[in-house]
C-alpha cells in the first residue's frame, strides 16, 4: 500500500471515529499488546495522528500517559465497575 493510500485510509478512520465517538466516550483499551490486560476509561481527545508523516490513528485516554492506537481501543456502552 502506498503512503498516500495508507494516509487516506488513516484519515478516513479518524473522521469515522470522531463522528461516532465524541470526547468522553467510555472505552476498553490495551496499552501494549492486544492479548495483554485491558483497561477501562474514557477518551480525553478526538482521534488524530501524532505527526504529518504518521499513518497510525491514535486517541488520548484519561488516566493514561501518552496516546493509544485506535487499533487498541474499543468503545463500550458503559464503564464497568
Amino acid at each position: 500500500m502506498s503512503k498516500s493510500v495508507a494516509r487516506a485510509a488513516c484519515d478516513l478512520q479518524i473522521a469515522t471515529w470522531n463522528k461516532c465517538y465524541p470526547v468522553g466516550t467510555p472505552v476498553r483499551f490495551w496499552p501494549m499488546a492486544l492479548d495483554g490486560e485491558s483497561k477501562v476509561s474514557k477518551t480525553r481527545s478526538e482521534a488524530t495522528i501524532i505527526n504529518e508523516r504518521s499513518t497510525v490513528p491514535v486517541v488520548w485516554i484519561e488516566g493514561h500517559a501518552g496516546c493509544v492506537a485506535l487499533s487498541h481501543v474499543e468503545p463500550i456502552k458503559e464503564v464497568e465497575a
